[in-house]
């Protein structure tokens, strides 16, 4: 807690970010923060709430990876044949050390060693994410990891926010700044391709604070195109078996592909 009132929890339990309680402009107090009320509930964690992705997160294509000439075959979690979040065995499922701090700040440092093959990769790999509170209500996240051999390390946060309450609903009225000048191109199969695009001309572009509604389509635009918008779509997606396969935003996709959109209210 700061002199705000601001408080964040977190849980060694995956070194998981649980809730941010925070004054809205009203001066109520509002967790921003998706996550469970007790520790049990994070046991089957699908949508890794608030967790702590490593050694790698996203998608690994085949499951494998080359390292000084070397192939290290991992688990094959997603779709059957690749890896997604260097699963099964999923650092969110594990119990972190913990030690509190105040400077700069308050927080929580969590660490983990993961040992030479965890997860199927080479070297001893000891991680560090610090979770830090600052004066002026900002919620910061820093990794830093070191391993005595040659490996894979691309961590991140899997929290979800909503800005009007973690029960608000919809987050289409939520404004985002992303300092990002590219973004990595994905293939049918969402495993990257290595491609960096510019964002510029894009709707990935949110170096500007942007609020702006977004349609999705599982498909080449067709006559059978399925566009939806906002919650609506991902209620949908959530229920359906459709492959979601490309964002835009609405006023971008053109007037015929418009014309298709199918309804769901």
């Amino acid at each position: 807690t700061n002199g705000n009132g601001t408080i964040m929890k977190v849980t060694n339990y995956g070194a998981i970010l649980q809730s941010v309680i925070v004054k809205d402009k009203n001066g109520n107090m509002t967790d921003v923060v998706l996550g469970c009320d007790n520790v049990e509930e994070y046991y089957d964690n699908g949508p890794s709430l608030g967790a702590v992705v490593g050694r790698n997160a996203n998608r690994i294509g085949g499951a494998k990876v080359v390292i000084n000439a070397i192939t290290y075959e991992l688990a094959k979690n997603d779709n059957g044949k690749n890896n997604l979040h260097s699963g099964p065995d999923l650092f969110q499922n594990r119990v972190w050390d913990a030690e509190e701090f105040a400077q700069d700040g308050q927080g929580v440092e969590f660490t983990l060693v993961s040992l030479e093959m965890d997860q199927g990769y080479p070297g001893n790999f000891s991680v560090s994410v610090k979770y830090t509170l600052t004066d002026d209500d900002a919620v910061m996240i820093t990794y830093n990891a070191t391993s005595d051999a040659d490996t894979i390390a691309n961590m991140t946060n899997h929290s979800y926010f909503n800005l009007e309450g973690h029960d608000a609903g919809s987050v289409l009225d939520n404004e985002v700044y992303i300092n990002s000048d590219a973004f990595t191109l994905t293939d049918s199969e969402l495993i990257p391709t290595g491609e960096l695009c510019d964002v510029t001309g894009t709707p990935m572009d949110f170096r500007e604070m942007n609020l702006r509604h977004i349609c999705c389509y599982t498909e080449p635009l067709s006559a059978d195109v399925f566009i939806v918008e906002g919650q609506k779509m991902v209620d949908e997606a959530m229920k359906s078996s459709y492959k979601i396969e490309a964002v835009y935003y609405r006023d971008e996709i053109g007037e015929e592909a418009m014309k298709r959109i199918t309804s769901l209210s």
